[in-house]
């Protein structure tokens, strides 16, 4: 995710927003699949505000290998610890104190350029892990009395990337003299493909063994 340079220094007592690099869009703490994080466009309502709201609480690294280290326990509107668990990302119920010495809820900032950081969980000795499937990707509605009716559309379901299957969407969208329209949407995920593995190189035939030269027949005398 990207984020302020100044953000490791600043983190504790504030609340941030999470901007991905390459999407652009904002950490939220919405489900997508087995995560329970995805991505999302800037809000437009208290309610999504809170959802892409996140608190830092450092954690004192004086006495370990790497006092140096920037480490947080990161919590949502509703004080939920992030985890990193069963290779996804989930919410705790335990306390910010009881957190600092949980490694799945342990989360260093590392950067390479100082402008953006990646958020890697001690524990999992993985990034935050978000399902960038966008449902919304490609979906548009309108009418002729409101016009465009894009932002309204609702989306029930969700997709997980990870696993393969079928999964249903239920768009619905409803203008502004109450009329709805339904359409349910069938997505494909397929197992993902396993590496060929390359085909053993064929053993060299053994060398024919040169033949034994017979001696010369000796010249008979006469």
């Amino acid at each position: 995710m990207g984020v302020p340079s100044r953000l490791g220094d600043r983190l504790v007592g504030h609340t941030y927003q999470l901007v991905g690099v390459q999407s652009g869009k904002n950490l939220s703490a919405t489900a997508s699949g087995d995560s329970a994080l995805s991505i999302a466009d800037t809000p437009e309502t208290l309610t999504d505000t809170k959802k892409q709201a996140w608190k830092f609480t450092q954690i004192d690294q004086s006495d370990t290998e790497r006092p140096g280290l920037k480490a947080y326990v990161i919590t949502n509107t509703d004080c939920k610890v992030l985890v990193a668990k069963d290779g996804t990302n989930a919410f705790s119920d335990e306390s910010v104190e009881d957190a600092k010495s949980d490694p799945a809820a342990r989360w260093i900032f590392d950067t390479s350029d100082g402008a953006t950081y990646q958020l890697l969980n001690a524990s999992a000795k993985q990034n935050i892990n978000v399902d960038a499937f966008d449902p919304k990707a490609g979906a548009a509605a309108s009418d002729e009395e409101d016009g465009d009716l894009t932002d309204k559309i609702l989306v029930e379901g969700s997709v997980n990337t990870e696993k393969a299957g079928e999964y249903t969407l239920t768009y619905s969208v409803t203008d502004s003299e109450g009329a709805s329209y339904t359409v349910k949407r069938v997505v494909t995920v397929r197992e993902k493909s396993e590496p060929i593995e390359p085909s053993k190189p064929i053993e060299p035939s053994k060398p024919i063994e040169p033949t034994e030269l017979t001696k010369p027949t000796e010249p008979t005398t006469r």
